[in-house]
């Protein structure tokens, strides 16, 4: 079975090698992708008189993600792979840029980290077992998606993963309002994130904003990499924010 596997993925991408490394990422992949569309097929009758099931189902997402994250060091994963491609995606096309920063407590709050190594996520832990927190601007840097109601680490990532593992500590992180992002971005069955085409056209025409060649290249992007829990946590949040303001054209898991 093994080898029909590899055998399997060296003609999907026509290599003649492939090493364990590629092997275990695409196997991951391709459970995600599964683990991804199983979810929003077993949430498919959730309606609008559920809404309270549905906060339910979010919240348990968001501890999921925070304390899987934490583990991610035993996976092999990437360090970024808990982050959400909005900073990535053009302010033009999506309407939107982050222009400021609120204060999250690590204690209140669903920190999202993934240390990378595990001599340094040891000493951490010991050190912040005894001693308070101390916020680095320098070097602790997150991101909080508003509605959501997560936030993503991506600098300081071992002391700030320790610190919300503990409850302790205060930072600063970039502030989104997903709501108005909600519109121009969606989610997809291959993992991946990418512009909401005919809405976006529809602003920018009603806005007297043209479409240069760079924005039309722009428009066609794929963003990859993405845990697939935050792609749910992101699907469902908008639908539920659909719900809630009629927006979107209503309820669609899928």
């Amino acid at each position: 079975m093994y080898k029909r596997l590899v055998e399997g993925i060296r003609k999907l991408r026509g290599r003649k090698n492939i090493d364990e490394a590629e092997l275990k990422k695409e196997r991951r992949y391709v459970y995600e992708k599964d683990a991804y569309a199983a979810f929003l097929h077993s949430i498919s009758g959730i309606g609008v008189e559920d809404a309270y099931y549905l906060d339910f189902m979010i919240d348990l997402l968001r501890k999921e993600i925070k304390y899987s994250s934490l583990l991610e060091i035993n996976r092999g994963g990437h360090m970024f792979r808990y982050l959400y491609p909005f900073q990535r995606m053009d302010p033009v096309l999506i309407g939107y840029k982050s222009s400021e920063t609120c204060q999250i407590d690590l204690e209140k709050n669903n920190l999202i980290s993934s240390p990378w190594n595990h001599g340094r996520y040891k000493s951490i832990l010991k050190r912040l077992s005894t001693h308070a927190f101390q916020y680095d601007k320098q070097n602790h840097r997150a991101d909080y998606y508003d509605y959501i109601n997560v936030t993503c680490a991506y600098n300081g990532l071992h002391s700030l993963g320790v610190g919300s593992y503990l409850g302790k500590g205060t930072i600063e992180a970039r502030y989104f309002d997903t709501t108005r992002i909600f519109p121009y971005v969606e989610t997809n069955s291959d993992l991946s994130f990418t512009y909401n085409k005919a809405r976006i056209l529809q602003r920018m025409e009603k806005e007297n904003i043209s479409l240069d060649y760079s924005l039309e290249r722009e428009l066609q992007r794929k963003f990859y990499g993405t845990d697939y829990r935050l792609l749910l946590l992101y699907k469902l949040c908008q639908q539920k924010y659909f719900m809630d303001t009629g927006e979107g054209g209503g309820r669609e898991w899928k």
